[in-house]
């Protein structure tokens, strides 16, 4: 069996995702599996497994101990890999732990199947440049979403969150800390003599893991300036929706997503719900290429070059963007966020007139989501009119299985992994 069709008949990607990467393969004469990466079906750090089981070697992979690992030790020398809600790992490994019964699904590697680590991450402090890719490699491995930096009089501590929960990582010196802010300005098109001033960047940024998306927010404080990194498009790749974790019966209504033409869908819940994930995974689902998607965003978070993304910025706004976009003939089109009146009567105008809009509010139950709407300046009839679906999203902690929430060096204080949990209301009357 060929790579793609293995991929293919084991739901990584589909048979939409399959033809169009081969036919990008026709003009550029690479590798299928290095043009899924580019795409955004698969991530980099997957496809290497795939390749290591398709070829029958060890599969190679970055090593970091000093947060919690994606991998677990199973037996001497032998580690597993976690993707969304798939688990690589032996039966015997996920019968141990009760995987199953967590909602994991199994993809089955052998026993004799090995990992090679090369040298773990070293977050030295040699050269400002050295440090940030180092760094962004370490996050990037051990999902991090973001880093704060914290200016005190004498020293400068670095925390990361992971799993929406902050942890001290180490402190450094002030004096490299000015150097490393340099650097990032000038690396980021911004002024580096503006210390007093609040800025904000943003950084592509190639590691061994894929391309990576660096958003910075500089905000001056009274022992120097306060950074915060959001590290976005994290191991590339967008999960499909089957690799979510989601109960059955919200996964079988979501899937149907593409008999839908036209009309709204709103994904809602807080910041941090994982909105744009479950937003992203239903574009997966619709894609096809005789479909023009179009999506719109602050920022891009997700970079998906199969389809088309827009990122809003100071000179282009939500309702300028979408606009435009209706002049592009979309199939569908992809809001980051409704948050102002023009913005939500276009979607609905959009959603009236033969497209389909799917888009994130920030609105906790039916009955807020359609009084934010309201509030917006929508009419409540032509809102149940054009309303085909209503996800409401919240995160879930999954207690870590093998040390049973205590802590352990595999999870994260006590927490494995985070799931979304759905309520989905559709068919809604006119």
């Amino acid at each position: 069996m060929k790579l793609g069709e293995f991929l293919v008949s084991n739901n990584f990607i589909s048979k939409h995702e399959l033809d169009f990467a081969l036919e990008d393969q026709k003009y550029t004469q690479k590798f299928l599996g290095e043009i899924l990466v580019e795409l955004g079906f698969l991530p980099s750090s997957l496809l290497n497994i795939f390749l290591a089981l398709y070829e029958n070697r060890s599969y190679k992979l970055l090593f970091s101990d000093a947060l919690s690992k994606n991998l677990y030790k199973f037996s001497k020398g032998e580690y597993i890999y976690k993707y969304g809600n798939l688990i690589f790992s032996t039966k015997e490994f996920f019968e141990k732990y009760s995987l199953e019964d967590k909602g994991y699904k199994l993809f089955e590697v052998k026993k004799g199947f090995k990992v090679d680590f090369q040298e773990e991450i070293n977050l030295s402090l040699t050269t400002p440049q050295t440090f940030l890719q180092n760094l962004i490699l370490f996050a990037v491995y051990n999902e991090i979403s973001d880093l704060h930096f914290e200016p005190f009089s004498n020293i400068v501590r670095l925390k990361v969150r992971k799993l929406g929960k902050i942890q001290y990582l180490l402190n450094f010196s002030k004096d490299f800390y000015k150097k490393f802010l340099i650097s990032l300005k000038s690396f980021s098109n911004l002024d580096y003599t503006k210390t007093a001033t609040p800025q904000d960047g943003r950084i592509y940024l190639k590691t061994q893991l894929g391309n990576v998306y660096l958003r910075l927010s500089f905000l001056p404080g009274i022992y120097g300036e306060n950074l915060v990194i959001r590290v976005l498009n994290k191991k590339g790749g967008i999960l499909r929706l089957n690799h979510l974790g989601l109960e059955e019966k919200y996964f079988e209504i979501l899937k149907k997503i593409k008999n839908i033409r036209h009309g709204l869908i709103l994904i809602c819940g807080s910041t941090g719900s994982g909105k744009t994930t479950t937003l992203y995974a239903l574009i997966r689902e619709l894609f096809s290429p005789e479909k023009n998607i179009i999506t719109i965003e602050e920022p891009v978070e997700y970079l998906y070059p199969a389809i088309r993304q827009i990122e809003v910025n100071e000179k282009l706004s939500f309702y300028e963007s979408l606009k435009a976009s209706l002049r592009q003939d979309p199939d569908v089109i992809v809001l980051g966020e409704i948050r102002d009146e023009n913005t939500a009567k276009t979607a609905l105008r959009a959603a009236q007139t033969g497209h389909l809009v799917i888009a994130s509010l920030h609105s906790y139950s039916l009955e807020t989501t359609i009084s934010r709407l309201v509030n917006l300046g929508l009419d409540k009839e032509e809102i149940k009119e054009v309303l085909k679906m209503v996800v409401i999203q919240e995160l879930i902690d999954i207690k870590c299985p093998f040390c049973k929430g205590k802590g352990c060096n595999i999870c994260f204080k006590g927490i494995f992994d985070k799931r979304p949990s759905l309520k989905v209301f559709k068919n809604f009357p006119a």
